[in-house]
C-alpha cells in the first residue's frame, strides 16, 4: 500500500473524490491486528467529512500469503507436463495476466498446493470496478484420466472397436470432431486410440486449451455389441438389415457382410457402419427361422391317406418309403427345387 506505480489493496477516499495516502503523519494506516483502518493528521474527520474505502476482499478460495495472493483451483488442472502451461488464463482487473516462472509480475502455477499466485503488478487493484477482481480460466480431465502427460484423455467404454483408424478408406469404428471438424487420426498432432486400455487421447494443436467450452469435442465411436445379435440355436437366418440397408452374408470374417458363427450373427469387413457425426445410430435387424426341420406326422387318422396298392392300408402307410422324386414341398406357396430342402 501506498505505491503509485504498484496495485493497492485498500484505497481510502475522503469526501468521495479526495485519496488519502498512505501514511501515519496525515494519512491512513491499516491496523491487521484489530482488522481496522486508523486515519491521522489532517486527515482526521472534520464535522462534514464522509469516508469510503475501497479494499480487495479475499473469498474462501484466495488466500494472502508473503505479498503474493493465491487462488486455490478445483477440479486438479491439466497442465500437459510443460514448464509454462498453455492451460490457464488468469484475468486480474479485467485484463490477462502472463504466467511468470521468475514469481515477480504475473501468475504461477504451484502444482503442490493447487494453487495460482499472483505476484508484483498482477495483484488485484482496490480501486478497479470489475467484478470479480481475479478470474481463472483453465482445463481439467475427469478424474479416471491421466493428468500430468502430454495429452488429454478420454476413457471409452471397454469393447470399443477401432477398424479403419489409419486407414485412407473404408469405414471407420471412431471419430472426433472439435466444432464440428474431423480431427485427424495422428498421435503427434491429433488423435490416437489405445485398444488395450480404451483411452481415446488428443495431441498437439487439438488439445482443448483455456478458450476451449465444454461440447466443443465430440467422440463418436461403436462397440463390438452394436455389431452383433444373438438368435436361437439351429436357427436359419433369411435376411440382414443395417440401417435399413440389406447386407449379403460373407463368405467369412474377412469378407464384407455378415456371418453365422453358432448362435451369433455379426457384421464384418466394408458392411460395418462409418461412424461420423451425423450417423444418428446403429439399428441391427436379424430375420430368421428357428428351424427349418419339418417333422412328418405318423399319426395320421386312416382316412387322411389314399392308398395306391391293395396292399398298403391303414397304419402301414406311415412306414411306407418315400420316393425323394415324387415329394414336393412348398414354402409360402412356392414349390422349391430339390437342392433347396433334404430328406432325412
Amino acid at each position: 500500500m501506498g505505491s503509485t506505480t504498484s496495485p493497492n489493496s485498500i484505497r481510502v477516499y475522503q469526501n468521495s473524490t479526495e485519496e488519502i495516502e498512505y501514511s501515519n503523519t496525515n494519512g491512513f494506516q491499516y491496523n491487521s491486528t484489530t482488522n481496522t483502518i486508523e486515519l491521522y493528521g489532517t486527515s482526521r474527520p472534520d464535522v462534514n467529512d464522509t469516508y469510503s474505502i475501497q479494499m480487495v476482499v479475499p473469498t474462501e478460495d484466495v488466500y494472502l500469503q508473503d505479498g503474493k495472493i493465491e487462488i486455490a483451483l478445483s477440479p486438479t488442472p491439466e497442465t500437459y507436463g510443460t514448464d509454462e502451461p498453455i492451460t490457464f488464463l488468469v484475468e486480474v482487473d479485467g485484463t490477462k495476466v502472463e504466467y511468470d516462472e521468475t514469481k515477480t509480475n504475473g501468475f504461477y502455477y504451484n502444482s503442490q498446493t493447487n494453487r495460482i499466485e499472483l505476484y508484483g503488478d498482477a495483484r488485484p487493484e482496490a480501486n478497479n470496478t470489475s467484478n470479480p477482481d481475479v478470474k481463472v480460466s483453465y482445463v481439467y480431465e475427469s478424474s479416471s484420466s491421466s493428468r500430468g502427460n502430454d495429452s488429454y484423455d478420454f476413457q471409452l467404454a471397454s469393447n470399443t472397436l477401432d477398424y479403419g483408424l489409419g486407414s485412407a478408406s473404408g469405414p471407420k469404428a471412431i471419430r472426433v470432431y472439435q466444432n464440428g471438424t474431423e480431427v485427424p487420426y495422428d498421435s503427434e498432432n491429433g488423435f490416437s486410440f489405445d485398444h488395450e486400455i480404451n483411452r481415446l487421447s488428443l495431441h498437439g494443436s487439438y488439445r482443448p486449451d483455456f478458450d476451449d467450452n465444454p461440447g466443443d469435442f465430440r467422440v463418436y465411436s461403436l462397440t463390438a455389441n452394436d455389431l452383433v445379435q444373438n438368435i436361437p440355436q439351429d436357427s436359419y437366418v433369411y435376411k440382414v438389415t443395417l440401417n435399413g440397408e440389406e447386407i449379403s452374408k460373407a463368405q467369412d470374417t474377412t469378407g464384407d457382410g455378415y456371418t453365422v458363427d453358432g448362435q451369433k450373427v455379426e457384421i464384418v469387413g466394408n458392411a460395418r457402419p462409418d461412424v461420423t457425426n451425423s450417423l444418428a445410430g446403429v439399428s441391427l435387424t436379424v430375420q430368421y427361422f428357428d428351424s427349418l426341420e419339418i417333422s412328418l406326422n405318423d399319426h395320421m387318422p386312416n382316412n387322411y391317406f389314399h392308398n395306391y396298392c391293395d396292399h398298403e392300408t391303414g397304419d402301414s402307410l406311415t412306414g411306407a418309403e418315400i420316393d425323394p422324386s415324387h415329394l414336393a414341398v412348398s414354402l409360402d406357396g412356392n414349390q422349391l427345387s430339390t437342392d433347396q430342402y433334404s430328406l432325412q
